[in-house]
């Protein structure tokens, strides 16, 4: 295993980009991200060190773990955008809730509408249409973080750094709002007669 990350010159706290030796950029080919994977998890498989000594076995644990790691959060726009963020931006304030007027009053109005459609279980088709009005938001969001200066790899001016941030955080609303709805829905199905 340490043949592994000398030779890349990682370390485990290396960002999950440099772990796969990927441009730090929103937009990934998921397809030699995965290759990348499945090279990687080879090289470290504790199998491939069974014979190895005892610092070298769990060298290779601990790397097949942050390996693991790492994919998921590439694969997660969301989670890259974040990562994304942190690199180049640094950590983001999350106790910092300030968001366009513009998106406070969509927001305010989807949990009214969410309220009011939750107390009835047969409104599943009033929840579908929300929760496709909330998807698309969430595409545009996306769409928006894509052509920031962050998005593409590149340090951002500070308003490039502020409106990536707010892009994030409009993200991680809705993405947390299409989880309570997804959490509702559930719940219907188990009181549901079938």
């Amino acid at each position: 295993m340490s043949e592994f990350a000398q030779a890349g010159k990682l370390q485990l706290n290396s960002d999950s980009f440099q772990i796969f030796d990927l441009p730090r950029v929103f937009d990934l080919d998921e397809a030699r991200l995965t290759e990348r994977f499945h090279q990687l998890m080879h090289a470290v498989h504790p199998d491939r060190h069974a014979g190895a000594t005892e610092v070298e076995r769990r060298q290779a644990m601990q790397w097949s773990s942050r390996i693991n790691e790492a994919y998921r959060q590439l694969l997660k726009p969301l989670a890259r955008a974040q990562l994304l963020c942190e690199i180049f931006a640094g950590p983001l304030d999350v106790l910092r809730t300030a968001m366009p007027p513009a998106f406070l009053m969509r927001q305010m109005q989807w949990r009214e509408d969410f309220e009011a459609i939750s107390l009835d279980a047969n409104r599943l088709d009033q929840v579908d249409a929300l929760e496709a009005e909330v998807k698309l938001e969430g595409k545009q969001i996306t769409s928006q973080f894509a052509q920031t200066s962050i998005a593409l790899g590149q340090s951002p001016s500070a308003d490039d750094a502020k409106l990536a941030a707010d892009l994030l955080r409009q993200w991680m609303f809705v993405e947390k709002f299409l989880d309570d709805i997804e959490q509702q829905r559930m719940q219907w199905l188990e009181v549901l007669p079938s």
